[in-house]
């Protein structure tokens, strides 16, 4: 698992410095309402994306456990069944998105038909991606992955150059990248499912992944209820600027993403062996201090970078930079979050979770509401809405760390664990700026040394923090990289 999730994890940095270029080439290239617009059909994507009614989920779970005991027979009838729903589905799902275009504005229809043609494959690539996933194949996942990620940005990029029309350019490089990721991954994954519909596996697969799909779909909802409030209380180019600053956050919600796919299977696994739930725990907990520890690093590199190089290189995206600032240690929290929520549901806890995401979703709802009718200021919204993320997560540590029959002080011991490190490293940037601020007769090079040099004295003194307070787990971790090195 640790040579398999290496790869994976070295493919996913490659995509994701792909996914970066692509994420500053966009903005670049769109104006700020138009990069709203944009941002809301990817969200509209993100939602169709669950065109498989949890089937896809159902098979997650189910097929690795039956796997593992041996019964071969019915884990195929219910891959081939699965495929064979997904494939139905999402035509379905890509013909009502047609036809819900078309009917909105005929002069839409050259977007609804990209956009279902995007759909449809989207519904293949992703089953393609969980099957191997639950195979625990990340070897070939980490190709589809890297090689993906390239075509996808590619396409986009190339097909808005050479568009008059930007955003139009973007949407259809966006239907040509999917269809050659799936064309990729299905290269890739040596399975060919057959077109079956048993009744048995989809009725088993249906009752597991259904409670996972509404968890999914809640979850959705309350990643993009912020920018639904917003779209109906300022201006697309405000919503740009904040979409702007959800795009560069969105990094850590990608890193917390791998680390749930590797592990998620492995969770699986445990709780379907006697005996396995305490080992689970120990995974999920290491591997929820490891996440923490990368995104306060990856969120001192925010803080520190970001100002200059969208000064220097995307100045029309300067009035982000507030809401920037404040939404990073909100997302810090969210991709946590994730973690949380995969061993809840490797735990069979999908209603306890639904309870907290609607509770979550009622916070952030008045709290964006309330804050919205009182001020425009995207900074004081993101602020509020990072507050609820805060509390999103909490919520779902609680339910992590009560289900294994630990007391509730130790989830606040967690959390402070987390705070702790976080303050040190923004108090080290606050002071070092303070006692040398940069000029405007500095060169580039001499202000990228500068905040270099910045970063590393806050990154050391939040890793000297956060080893002290998370002293175990840390050595337990240093211990299996150098034992595994060494082999």
């Amino acid at each position: 698992m640790l040579r398999s999730g290496s790869i994976y994890l070295i493919a996913t940095v490659f995509s994701q410095v792909i996914s970066i270029i692509r994420l500053l080439l966009i903005p670049s290239m769109l104006l700020p309402a138009q990069l709203g617009n944009w941002n809301l059909l990817n969200i509209v994507l993100g939602y169709c994306a669950n065109s498989h009614l949890g089937f896809l989920h159902g098979m997650n779970k189910i097929y690795p456990a039956l796997k593992i005991k041996h019964f071969n027979s019915e884990a195929l009838a219910l891959r081939d069944s699965v495929f064979s729903v997904c494939l139905f589905l999402g035509f379905l799902a890509a013909l009502g998105a047609f036809i819900f275009g078309y009917l909105r504005n005929p002069e839409y229809l050259s977007y609804a038909s990209v956009l279902a043609i995007a759909i449809f494959f989207q519904a293949l690539y992703t089953y393609f991606f969980c099957l191997l996933r639950a195979e625990n194949k990340f070897q070939l996942v980490a190709i589809a992955v890297s090689t993906t990620a390239f075509v996808t940005t590619a396409s986009i990029v190339t097909s808005m150059y050479f568009s008059t029309d930007r955003l139009m350019g973007a949407i259809y490089g966006l239907g040509i990248g999917q269809i050659l990721s799936t064309m990729i991954i299905y290269k890739i994954c040596s399975t060919r499912p057959k077109i079956i519909f048993n009744v048995t596996p989809l009725r088993k697969a249906i009752i597991e992944g259904f409670p996972i799909l509404l968890v999914g779909l809640l979850d959705m909802f309350f990643l993009t209820a912020d920018r639904w409030i917003l779209s109906f209380h300022v201006e697309s180019g405000q919503l740009g600027y904040y979409s702007f600053s959800i795009m560069i956050c969105s990094v850590m919600t990608i890193l917390s993403s791998v680390l749930s796919n590797l592990i998620y299977t492995r969770l699986v696994e445990m709780n379907a062996i006697s005996g396995g739930r305490e080992s689970s725990f120990l995974l999920f907990d290491t591997s929820l201090t490891i996440l923490s520890y990368i995104l306060i690093v990856v969120v001192m590199g925010i803080w520190t970078f970001s100002p200059f190089f969208i000064k220097q290189f995307m100045g029309r995206y300067e009035p982000s930079l507030p809401s920037l600032m404040v939404l990073a240690v909100g997302y810090l929290f969210l991709s946590l979050a994730g973690i949380c929520s995969s061993f809840s549901i490797a735990q069979d806890n999908q209603i306890d979770l639904m309870i907290r995401q609607i509770l979550s979703i009622i916070i952030l709802l008045v709290f964006g509401i309330v804050i919205q009718n009182f001020s425009d200021n995207i900074a004081l919204f993101a602020g509020g809405v990072s507050f609820a993320l805060l509390i999103f997560f909490i919520l779902f540590l609680d339910l992590s760390v009560r289900r294994t029959g630990d007391s509730r002080a130790l989830v606040f011991v967690k959390v402070g664990r987390i705070i702790t490190p976080l303050v040190i490293g923004y108090a080290a940037l606050q002071i070092s700026s303070f006692m040398i601020e940069s000029s405007h007769h500095w060169t580039v090079m001499t202000e990228v040394a500068w905040l270099i040099c910045k970063f590393l004295l806050g990154a050391t003194l939040v890793t000297m923090a956060f080893y002290r307070l998370n002293r175990e787990i840390s050595r337990t971790v240093l211990l299996r990289l150098w034992h595994a090195k060494r082999r």
